[in-house]
């Protein structure tokens, strides 16, 4: 399975479930550190949702400045384009 389609470890947990998981615990006393971490969690995955979506939006605004770019500004025989001194010297 590929990073991408990867699921997270944690999924998000029903407020039910986490009222059954609270009540199991209540003696301990832990409850309000389990809705913490269960807060903490979802959080996170929400930042990490936010970070692909950021990543991959980077990456198709890069791949869409190489269309801009004229032919002449693209070394064929190493495929990549030529850096700003290159065309300079090209140039002079």
């Amino acid at each position: 399975m590929s990073k991408e389609t990867k699921a997270l470890k944690y999924l998000s947990v029903l407020p039910d479930k986490k009222k059954q998981i609270a009540n199991i615990y209540k003696d301990y006393q832990v409850t309000e550190h389990i809705e913490e971490l269960y807060d903490l969690i979802d959080y996170q995955m929400k930042m990490i949702s936010d970070q692909r979506r950021q990543i991959i939006a980077d990456k198709h605004s890069d791949a869409w400045k190489h269309y801009y770019k004229s032919l002449e500004e693209y070394n064929e025989s190493e495929r990549r384009y030529f850096t700003e001194e290159e065309l300079r010297a090209r140039n002079c």
